[in-house]
């Protein structure tokens, strides 16, 4: 459920910011047009940051009860880099580029994971935190300093592009057209995978 309701909310706030952030493009601007306006686009885009702040919260706490139950034990955080993964990148890149023929065995999650996971969850409270800045943009220029509106609207909208970029380039790749898991990982649906792909990895 909660990747159902990130993956509906991201894609939403995608199709309605970005046609913004580079209003330049034509055929953007088709896609407010499609919408009702810009208007519309709004409503729609903030309704999905709502939906967006909501999974990222639940998370969030659903992460807290899961360490108190781990006696608030720092192992228990097995989606944080470590040394073991800087070793197993070294490993996958000397394989990706022939000069070695074994891929690293990884621990519960890989680095791969752990970059899309963080990468995801680090930009979160950036979007969350621009995002409130120019959803309010008179009480907060009464309240923040003057750059505060210009710092929010560029931090807003690169992290946007970023997280775009790194979904399709990187999440998209890696879960889905990945040769060992194409055409789909049913793994989010089922919290399942297979023995063989367990092995593997």
């Amino acid at each position: 459920v909660q990747h159902i309701s990130l993956v509906l909310s991201f894609v939403t706030l995608i199709c309605t910011g970005l046609p913004l952030r580079f209003a330049t493009v034509p055929w953007l601007r088709t896609v407010y047009g499609a919408i009702g306006g810009i208007a519309v686009a709004r409503t729609i885009h903030r309704t999905a940051a709502v939906v967006l702040i909501c999974v990222w919260s639940w998370h969030v706490i659903d992460l807290l009860i899961k360490w108190k139950r781990a006696g608030f034990s720092m192992k228990s955080w097995t989606m944080l880099p470590n040394l073991k993964d800087a070793k197993d990148f070294v490993q996958m890149s000397l394989c990706y580029i022939g000069l070695s023929k074994k891929e690293p065995e990884m621990d519960r999650f890989g680095f791969k994971q752990k970059i899309d996971y963080l990468a995801e969850y680090w930009g979160i409270p950036v979007m969350v935190l621009s995002g409130f800045v120019l959803w309010f943009p008179i009480y907060w220029g009464n309240r923040l300093p003057e750059e505060a509106i210009s710092v929010a609207l560029v931090a807003h909208g690169l992290e946007a592009t970023l997280a775009f970029l790194a979904i399709v380039m990187w999440h998209i790749y890696n879960e889905n057209f990945d040769p060992e898991t194409f055409p789909l990982n049913p793994v989010w649906l089922t919290g399942k995978i297979s023995r063989h792909q367990m092995e593997r990895e």
